[in-house]
């Protein structure tokens, strides 16, 4: 009976070891950042259909000791990739555009017909739950890839151009 008792200890132990490590095994969001945002918001560009562009703009300030460079943002379930902006170097800015739906498929009981079929891109999931207009940016500090979230990112209209 003591050998039981013990074992059942054990196995309590080890499965509540095992359920509080794996925790802790996700993406860590930096709490106490050298990253400040200015001002961050994104414009989706009107373009006649459903899931037109996204156009995503990232402004920041950092002391010019840190060496900060953003990677990627992660907005409404897709990963946008971040470049420099030409106009100033604390500004980064990404565009998402939604794929192509897939024309001129052929479908037919014949699979030779088939053969010339294009396979579906299929998008990874992204690692984060975000609700609304909730960002997260992933960015590399001194070699460490580390992660910031903006609560909201405001979204600011486009200006009409004329055509």
């Amino acid at each position: 009976m003591k050998n039981f008792k013990m074992l059942c200890i054990k196995i309590c132990i080890l499965l509540g070891a095992v359920t509080f490590t794996q925790c802790a095994t996700g993406q860590k969001m930096d709490k106490n950042s050298d990253l400040q945002i200015k001002d961050a918001f994104f414009q989706e560009i009107p373009s006649g259909i459903a899931n037109g562009p996204i156009t995503l703009f990232v402004s920041f300030k950092i002391e010019e000791t840190a060496t900060i460079q953003l990677t990627h943002a992660f907005f409404r379930g897709k990963k946008i990739a971040l470049k420099k902006s030409k106009t100033s170097e604390h500004t980064y800015e990404g565009q998402y555009t939604y794929p192509e739906k897939l024309h001129d498929l052929i479908m037919s009981g014949d699979p030779k017909k088939e053969f010339g079929n294009q396979v579906p891109k299929i998008e990874e999931p992204i690692p984060f739950e975000l609700t609304g207009n909730e960002c997260m940016l992933q960015y590399i500090d001194d070699g460490k890839e580390k992660v910031f979230k903006i609560n909201t990112l405001k979204e600011k209209a486009l200006k009409n151009i004329p055509m």
